[in-house]
């Protein structure tokens, strides 16, 4: 039989462990979003000056724990050319789709052009094998006909 006493018990029991929950949830969170600003990955959209269908973006990767995210948008059947520069080799990208399907079979591109399956939002990621910071340069291109 469950007298008020012990109802009373199990609801300060729940508070307790729901309270706990809680706090553990608010501490995950924060610690999602400090990882973010950390510069795991550094998202960037690329946007092309009007009239124009290539651009050229510089970065540095400081090390192993960060990698650049490009993201633009492109539309069935148009080409694409990508060019990745760098005095270092250990320096490489790669593209996929909004869902995440790779572009081309390898993942540590220096080079890289092909069609558009689809409509849609493509994402280029740079990274690097070094310790060290790196410095590069990403041409790209977005045409009907290159």
């Amino acid at each position: 039989m469950i007298t008020r006493r012990n109802a009373k018990n199990i609801w300060t029991a729940g508070r307790s462990i729901f309270a706990a929950l809680s706090i553990t949830l608010v501490l995950l969170a924060a610690a999602t979003v400090a990882s973010a600003q950390h510069g795991y990955r550094i998202t960037k959209r690329l946007t092309f000056k009007k009239g124009e269908v290539s651009t050229t973006v510089k970065g540095t990767i400081p090390n192993t724990l960060e990698a650049h995210e490009y993201i633009f948008r492109g539309r069935a059947g148009q080409t694409v050319k990508i060019d990745l520069s760098s005095v270092r080799e250990d320096v490489t990208f790669y593209i996929t789709d909004d869902e995440g399907n790779y572009m081309d079979e390898g993942s540590e591109l220096r080079n890289w052009d092909g069609e558009l399956p689809a409509d849609g939002e493509y994402h280029l990621y740079v990274s690097s094998t070094s310790d060290k910071a790196i410095r590069y340069s990403l041409f790209i291109q977005v045409a009907t006909d290159i």
